[in-house]
């Protein structure tokens, strides 16, 4: 159940509801570490499966907030250069945006 809240969290772009979610994961992960032995090893498997899928879906967020906040960075800088390359491999850098150009 925890698992899938966070999963929905992830999904839906919830971050505020992750801090809480991380708090009762860790506690339930000690507790299953704790009573391993007396957990059928399918339910293991399958709270392993499910907490694999949601590292996944949480590194997956993590860069889409690391590309976004790049990409917001350079719109907010207008000095930001951009390199090119000409055919045979020379680095030219130019402004990202220009102040005179008309956006359309």
């Amino acid at each position: 159940m925890l698992l899938k809240q966070e999963r929905v969290a992830l999904t839906l772009g919830k971050i505020d509801e992750l801090n809480e979610i991380l708090s009762k994961k860790e506690t339930a992960l000690k507790n299953i570490s704790d009573l391993k032995e007396s957990i059928h090893p399918e339910i293991l498997q399958e709270i392993s499966e499910n907490f694999a899928f949601n590292q996944m879906l949480n590194a997956s967020a993590q860069r889409g907030l690391s590309a976004a906040i790049s990409n917001l960075n350079i719109i907010r800088n207008p000095e930001a250069l951009l390199d090119t390359y000409d055919v045979d491999g020379r680095v030219k850098s130019k402004p990202f945006a220009s102040t005179n150009e008309k956006r359309v």
